[in-house]
């Protein structure tokens, strides 16, 4: 997190992506996300790990992009915390609750993570763009008679879309807002 420092330009758009990178790129880092986000939904865990197997064999662009949407979403609705924050500084937001699974982390500061917040929600909106539009791509080659071997892309694009979409419709019904955040964030709306 050293690297995402925040100012008046906001957090880096590219720091952001190759954070969202290394969800992708670690040995186990994807499945570990997808275990702990969408943990109790064992249909959505072994869809998204399914899909993440499919990039892996196929190392196509378009699933990759659905794969960082999937992880910016969820990560626009989850608290920052900050790693490697020297001892002499861990009091500060340090998470002293027993009960949780984020005990002994430690939170971001409102406003970095507000900025955070911001960033990934104008990214996953430009992935989610960038993904539905390759979609329709697919959908015409396939419907042009071109490529028949799409149809494993277009299924697993198309699931991930309406996972995303799913959650959205959950959270814009059943998540509890957060309310320490200003409500002129996207990320929040």
């Amino acid at each position: 997190t050293a690297k995402l420092s925040a100012g008046i330009e906001g957090v880096s758009p590219v720091l952001l992506s190759d954070y969202l990178d290394r969800h992708i790129d670690g040995n186990g880092t994807f499945e570990k996300f997808v275990d702990d986000y969408f943990e109790g939904t064992p249909f959505l865990t072994q869809m998204l790990k399914t899909a993440f197997r499919y990039y892996y064999r196929t190392k196509l662009p378009v699933i990759r992009k659905a794969l960082k949407l999937i992880i910016a979403y969820n990560l626009t609705l989850h608290v920052t915390m900050v790693e490697g924050v020297g001892e002499e500084e861990s009091f500060l937001g340090k998470i002293q609750d027993g009960s949780s699974k984020f005990r002994g982390k430690i939170m971001a500061p409102v406003m970095i993570n507000f900025q955070i917040k911001c960033a990934l929600a104008t990214m996953w909106r430009e992935l989610q763009k960038d993904v539905l539009e390759e979609l329709s791509s697919l959908y015409s080659s396939v419907y042009s008679g071109d490529k028949l071997k799409n149809w494993p892309t277009i299924f697993i694009l198309a699931s991930i879309l309406l996972a995303v979409w799913e959650e959205m419709q959950f959270d814009c019904h059943y998540r509890v807002p957060v309310s320490w955040l200003p409500s002129s964030c996207s990320a929040v709306d």
